[in-house]
Parts: structure tokens; C-alpha cells; sequence
């Protein structure tokens, strides 16, 4: 665990302490824990070098989930939380990771997340706890264009190309050296940041491809940091995606 990684262990034992019930050892910067909303969901977190990684197994009956409802699911959750493929197990999990690194705070980003783990639980244990974001846009207009004054401080700073479009989102081309790519950056209704690169988008797949498709995506969601994949299922079209959500 770095020097910086080390500032954030108090704020993390702290906001672990709000949320659950701390049940393992906390030597070597670990902690396992219990939530306090949903019992059944336990979390084994660690620092490790400029990372906070947390995990968790997809709590409830696995006949309720499946890949592609997973992938669905994951534009839907909090924070950095995220479902993923576990090899060799072959068992849909969850799980995020968090940047310990920075002058700022991590505790937004680690609440929205657990927040984000616990909506995941109870979608696995039911999934008729589906809701919809019933907010309306006005609600967050004066938060959408705090958020694109930042997205343009911060790609002047790094010196990207990319193109504004209108309502305060951003298209960022990407260094790629076979197809073109675009991250496309937007704040979203419910005030959070998002940056997201599209993978696909045409007409509805046969089963057999979309459950290709889904197992390739969350496998993936296992072996990156931060990423998470999602799917957009509009009847008639279907886009893939890899976004990073932040926290307002």
C-alpha cells in the first residue's frame, strides 16, 4: 500500500463503521463487513497500492440473474459497483474498485459504491426491486453545468482533443491504433459523471450470441479496474458499452 493509499484508511474505516458491520480484522488495511440493510451481504475490502478493492458474491438465487440481466443491471447501480464473470468459478459476482490517489476525499465516491452494492444484492435476491429514476432532468440542471465547466477545465489540462456538443457533454477521441473511438463524457440525471465509450449498437442479437456476448463483457468486467460494461436493450437495437461513473 503506497504513502498516499495510507492518508484514506481512517476515512474508509470510518465510513465502513457508518454503513455495516465490521466482522474481520482490519490488520494490513483488509476488513470484512456486513450490511446493515441487506443482511445477506457480506464484503471483503482491501488497500492495495493505490487501490481500494471491495468484492462481494452475488448474494440470493443465481436462477435470478443471469449474464445479460447483469449487464442490463449494471447502467442501473451506484458508484463503481459492478456485476462480473468470476474464473474458474464460473459464478456472476460483484465488485469495484476505487482510486486512492489525489489531494480529494474518497468517501462520495466509496458511499455511492456501497450504495451501489447493496442495490445489486437486492436486485440479485428480487428482481421486482427494479426502479426507475422518477427525478426530473430541471432537478440537476445547475449540477449538469457545474459538471461540464469541470469536464473542460480538465480536458484543457490534459491536453486531449475533444468537442463539445450541445446540453454540456463531450466527445474525447481516443489513442487507438486500429478503429476510432470516442469517450463520450455527460453528467447524468442523477447528478453523477459519466465517461463511456460505445462498442456496439445494431439490431437484436440471436440468444446464443447475445449470452456470448454478456459472458465476454463480464469476464472482461473481472480482469479491469474501474470499467464496468452495460448493455442497452431497445427491442429493436442493442448497444454495448464500457462506462466509469462517478459520484456527484
Amino acid at each position: 500500500m503506497s504513502y498516499q493509499a495510507c492518508r484514506h484508511v481512517r476515512s474508509i474505516q470510518e465510513c465502513f463503521r457508518q454503513w455495516g458491520q465490521i466482522q474481520g480484522g482490519q490488520a494490513g488495511a483488509r476488513w470484512d463487513l456486513r450490511s446493515r440493510n441487506v443482511p445477506d451481504l457480506l464484503l471483503h475490502a482491501y488497500a492495495f497500492e493505490d487501490w481500494l478493492c471491495i468484492h462481494a458474491d452475488a448474494c440470493g438465487p443465481v436462477e435470478n440473474l443471469s449474464p445479460w440481466e447483469a449487464l442490463i443491471w449494471n447502467g442501473r447501480i451506484d458508484g463503481a459497483a459492478r456485476f462480473f464473470y468470476k474464473l474458474p468459478e464460473q459464478m456472476i459476482g460483484i465488485r469495484a474498485e476505487i482510486p486512492l490517489v489525489g489531494e480529494g476525499g474518497i468517501v462520495p465516491g466509496l458511499v455511492a459504491t456501497l450504495a451501489g452494492f447493496e442495490q445489486a444484492a437486492s436486485l440479485v435476491q428480487d428482481p421486482s426491486s427494479r426502479e426507475t429514476n422518477s427525478e426530473s432532468q430541471s432537478t440537476h440542471e445547475e449540477s449538469a453545468r457545474e459538471s461540464a465547466s469541470t469536464f473542460a477545465q480538465l480536458l484543457v489540462e490534459t491536453g486531449w482533443p475533444f468537442t463539445e456538443r450541445a446540453g454540456g457533454s463531450y466527445m474525447v477521441e481516443l489513442e487507438n491504433k486500429g478503429d476510432f473511438y470516442q469517450a463520450l463524457m455527460e453528467t447524468g440525471p442523477d447528478g453523477s459523471h459519466r465517461t463511456s465509450v460505445e462498442l456496439v449498437a445494431q439490431g437484436t442479437f440471436e440468444s446464443v450470441s447475445r449470452e456470448a456476448l454478456a459472458l465476454l463483457l463480464l469476464t472482461a468486467s473481472g480482469a479491469i479496474r474501474m470499467a464496468r460494461p452495460v448493455v442497452e436493450d431497445f427491442n429493436d437495437q442493442i448497444a454495448a458499452r464500457f462506462e466509469i461513473r462517478l459520484s456527484d
